[in-house]
């Protein structure tokens, strides 16, 4: 339990009760027998960016108006006021960028020097935890935690609901440049944060600075001095299946890719040694940066738009360390054929359905009339597997995906609709034969983003 010393809210009140106690500790003593010194200080540490009021406490001391105080570098006294001669109270303000740590106050009066060592305390008006593996190319979990109870965070936020998290306008935090941070949860007390650093973010010891208030007013600083490090880091190769060994909750490893190329598509899953675990990954772009992001996610499908090499970084999300990750990437060409059926309704029944190429195979520029219009495709599908249906690219068209018996009367499983661009297996077939795969408009359609990309794979 942090203990928070009390601090008279009035100045008259403060020096008038320190008076009266410093008084009476020396009442029925010979002060000419005590060596004068500083005897105590109330309270006992103060915040870096801050003024507050300080009472000392004297022995033997004679203290009157001519008493100065220092407080060491980076701490500047305002005004020192005599309550008697065994009592100060100094006015300070501490410099955002004074060293943390102890220090020594001297009183100096007539000649005679006081000091008292170590006696007083600079602290960050923050406490900051980092989890993860703060390194290039990483993603960490920041909780920032207020011990200033006189300037509290400012939590105003607007937005937010089911599909958006609030954003906090009034609370920017500045991280090292190749860094962003994205904030959470903000409470007056408390901020929860992820940061995001590049591959190529600046190795060393880094501030983190919390700025909180409006912008257009008065906003209160809160600052911890190195307290991120980032690693430089190398990236592995991912040229095959692995075995990435998490030691710590929120570990995490760097990798390399190249994709073949156009017409590929590379998938990478992640599986688990613990089922607990929830590890997740990223893959950037060869900028390394995370505004260059291709995708993210529990595992990763993309469509390379050329060979260049890709970072992916597999991470453990849940916190929990002590477990394996199997992690594989596949790399597959995908043939193509157009299907640009447009208004032309030839597919819009069962009956007279696009008739794919052998999967995995890419439907390129198909698209829907409006909202009523449906594609119908037929698939080839051999004992023992499954179809995967996923609509991409083109205008990103909000579809669905459902799947049929050859018949086109009688589905397999229900439509699937998990938002612009699916992503759909199948359930188990009844054996081999020929399927239909079928898209329709999902309940979001819009007429000025009518087109998809249909790729077919067998599982």
């Amino acid at each position: 339990m942090r203990i928070h010393p009390f601090i008279p809210s009035s100045l008259p009140l403060a020096v008038s009760l320190l008076a009266t106690i410093a008084a009476g500790s020396l009442s029925g003593c010979g002060a000419d027998a005590v060596t004068p010194s500083v005897s105590g200080t109330a309270p006992l540490r103060a915040f870096r960016g801050r003024s507050s009021d300080i009472l000392l406490s004297g022995s033997g001391t004679h203290w009157d108006g001519s008493a100065q105080v220092s407080f060491g570098d980076g701490i500047t006294v305002n005004k020192v006021t005599a309550a008697s001669p065994t009592a100060l109270v100094a006015n300070i303000t501490v410099a955002a960028t004074a060293a943390l740590g102890p220090r020594d106050i001297t009183v100096t009066q007539g000649g005679d020097s006081s000091p008292y060592k170590m006696a007083f305390l600079i602290e960050s008006s923050i406490d900051v935890e980092v989890k993860g593996s703060t390194a290039q190319g990483s993603v960490v979990f920041l909780t920032i935690e207020n011990k200033d109870l006189e300037h509290l965070f400012d939590d105003t936020s607007t937005g937010g609901g089911l599909f958006s998290a609030p954003v906090f306008t009034n609370i920017d935090i500045k991280s090292p440049t190749g860094t962003a941070v994205n904030i959470s949860s903000v409470t007056p007390f408390r901020i929860d944060a992820t940061m995001l650093i590049d591959t190529t973010a600046t190795a060393g010891a880094f501030d983190l600075d919390v700025k909180s208030g409006p912008v257009d007013g008065t906003r209160d600083s809160f600052a911890y001095p190195a307290v991120l490090t980032i690693a430089a880091r190398t990236a592995l190769p991912l040229t095959g299946s692995v075995s990435l060994s998490i030691a710590k909750p929120f570990d995490s490893q760097l990798y390399t890719l190249t994709p073949g190329g156009v017409d590929h598509q590379v998938s990478i899953t992640l599986t688990a040694d613990d089922p607990d675990a929830s590890p997740s990954i990223v893959v950037l772009s060869k900028s390394g940066a995370f505004k260059d992001l291709i995708t993210n996610g529990d595992a990763a499908t993309w469509l390379p738009t050329n060979a260049d090499p890709v970072y992916v970084l597999v991470y453990d999300g849940a916190g929990l360390g002590g477990y394996s990750i199997s992690i594989a990437p596949t790399d597959v060409f995908l043939t193509t054929q157009v299907g640009g059926e447009g208004d032309n309704a030839i597919n819009n029944v069962a009956t007279t359905p696009v008739v794919l190429g052998a999967p995995p195979i890419r439907v390129k520029g198909a698209s829907l009339s409006g909202p009523t219009d449906v594609d119908w495709y037929r698939v080839s599908v051999p004992a023992g597997k499954r179809i995967r249906a996923q609509t991409v690219a083109g205008d990103d068209a909000d579809t669905t995906v459902t799947f049929y018996q050859n018949d086109g009367t009688t589905t397999i499983g229900s439509e699937i609709d998990n938002g612009a661009g699916e992503n759909a297996l199948s359930p188990a077939l009844p054996g081999a034969g020929d399927y239909l795969v079928r898209i329709a408009a999902s309940s979001y359609f819009s007429a000025s983003a009518p087109g998809y990309d249909l790729i077919v794979t067998l599982e």
